[in-house]
């Protein structure tokens, strides 16, 4: 289910998630004609392994640069508040007691 996220005016929108929207069979479509994906068969060890421990911090990371990527190279699409922004809104409306409540 969709987040609700609220901007700057106070109002609620609908989030999807980059991954939910990737599950649509349209934008599925559009998103494999727009990056065609080369298939690389691997071989031998692993020589760059993770070196991050939070994993969830690189896949936010990727997900902002795609997210940046997708809007320039579809410069006409319209684009839903970002989860971040609705973050910022919702501290901005707690009173300092509330934040240690």
């Amino acid at each position: 289910m969709p987040a609700t996220v609220i901007n700057s005016d106070g109002v609620g929108h609908a989030a999807m998630s980059l991954t939910s929207m990737l599950k649509e069979a349209p934008v599925k479509a559009m998103f494999k004609e727009a990056f065609p994906v080369e298939r690389v068969r691997l071989r031998g060890p692993m020589l760059a392994p993770p070196i991050s421990r939070r994993p969830a911090l690189v896949g936010t990371a990727f997900d902002y640069l795609l997210r940046f990527r997708l809007q320039r190279e579809f410069a006409g699409c319209t684009t839903q508040p970002w989860v971040a922004e609705g973050a910022v809104a919702r501290v901005d409306l707690l009173t300092p007691s509330s934040l240690w409540a």
